[in-house]
């Protein structure tokens, strides 16, 4: 955490009372020196403040890393704490449910770097698959707890788009000749109710590349 992350989120949401948590621009940096940084996050809006359209973005795809947000006690209290059927993707799912019922602050300052490296839980899970299937849960539980109207569109719209992102990682472990992880996005993105766009994607994918077993 860089200095003021807590000052300066604690800041934004005093100043905002319908706010039920607050965070900020975060990255994640790689233990080795040659590539420090992975993933820079999305700015969600150029100054500080409320977000606009929250839910529909968080619903999905996790667009915050664990250490980046913070929650109001209060708001933990009324939504109630992580749920175990969501598996690993229980930070994203509580996310969404804070969000059907609060606004959001938001810092566009990165004040937070993460750590990952080939020992981090986050690599295996998503190289056997498993993050793309526990995003998938996570979902199923999240449309209980959606708004009415978007209990009917977004959920299928977070399929295709964790459906998409299983193929996307599937394609790079291809390149780098990692064939069973590949095979495990693969299968995992196929399990996700597929719209007809993701199936045919897949199907594309396993068509085209040699690296495919029967392709």
């Amino acid at each position: 955490l860089e200095p003021g992350f807590y000052r300066s989120l604690r800041e934004g949401i005093e100043a905002h009372p319908t706010a039920g948590a607050a965070f900020c621009q975060h990255r994640i940096v790689s233990g080795s020196t040659g590539e420090p940084t992975i993933w820079h996050s999305w700015v969600e809006r150029e100054t500080p403040g409320m977000l606009a359209g929250w839910l529909d973005r968080i619903a999905l795809e996790c667009r915050v890393q664990f250490s980046a947000l913070t929650v109001r006690r209060d708001c933990v209290e009324a939504v109630g704490g992580f749920c175990a059927d969501a598996m690993s993707a229980f930070d994203w799912e509580l996310w969404v449910r804070i969000a059907a019922r609060y606004d959001v602050f938001h810092l566009p300052e990165t004040l937070v770097n993460v750590g990952r490296d080939a020992s981090a839980e986050s690599t295996r899970l998503m190289r056997t698959g498993e993050q793309v299937e526990h995003a998938f849960r996570a979902i199923d539980v999240i449309e209980h707890h959606l708004p009415e109207a978007a209990s009917k569109r977004l959920p299928e719209k977070a399929r295709d788009r964790i459906a998409d992102y299983a193929l996307e990682i599937a394609a790079q472990y291809l390149e780098r000749g990692d064939t069973r992880a590949a095979l495990a996005n693969l299968r995992a993105a196929s399990v996700g109710r597929p719209t007809a766009r993701t199936a045919a994607r897949l199907a594309d994918l396993l068509r085209d590349d040699p690296h495919v077993p029967g392709a």
